[in-house]
């Protein structure tokens, strides 16, 4: 719609509008009310119903009785054995090879960290590990009151077949552990 035709609505509605303002003003007395009759509403008097409800008297002439006769009958049910498979492994893969590592450290107080490992990996067939740790701590101002978790370890694994791995871990560990204190 162009301007013209939208400013011409508006004028219109604007212009109805205040046409029926005017008209309602005048057809409004002003401010006078006449009474024909007074009315004064009135109920009458209801009676209450007063209701006892009874229970319907029990039908004794009727014994409920039922009576099941069940026929017990085999099903000649017919099935297929499962066919049970075994399920295949796969083959065990050699771990990644780290031909060696070493960690140290130092902390508060006075516990020193050590561990060392070495791999072997000879062939496609044959994996061998060494690994040692040491993990110790100690106060000297305060007697019994230190650890120490030592550890050594020896793996190996080869693999006979694709189906078939032997696989060995040995290991020694010493673990000291005083926590208690005289007062």
């Amino acid at each position: 719609m162009s301007k013209i035709s939208l400013s011409l609505l508006w004028f219109a509605c604007t212009l109805v509008s205040f046409s029926t303002l005017f008209a309602q003003e005048r057809d409004l007395p002003a401010e006078q009310v006449e009474v024909i009759r007074s009315f004064e509403a009135r109920l009458m008097d209801a009676e209450k119903l007063r209701l006892s409800p009874t229970l319907p008297a029990a039908d004794t002439l009727s014994a409920l009785t039922y009576q099941y006769s069940l026929t017990a009958r085999p099903l000649a049910v017919e099935y297929s054995e499962p066919n049970i498979r075994p399920v295949g492994m796969r083959t065990e893969s050699l771990p990644q090879p780290y031909n060696g590592f070493i960690r140290a450290g130092y902390g508060f107080p006075n516990s020193p960290l050590l561990e060392a490992g070495y791999h072997l990996h000879n062939s496609d067939n044959l994996s061998m590990a060494i690994t040692g740790r040491h993990l110790s701590a100690k106060k000297d101002d305060i007697p019994n009151q230190k650890f120490s978790d030592t550890q050594v370890a020896l793996s190996g694994q080869y693999v006979l077949s694709p189906y078939l791995t032997v696989a060995t871990d040995a290991s020694y560990e010493v673990n000291d552990y005083y926590y208690y204190a005289l007062h």
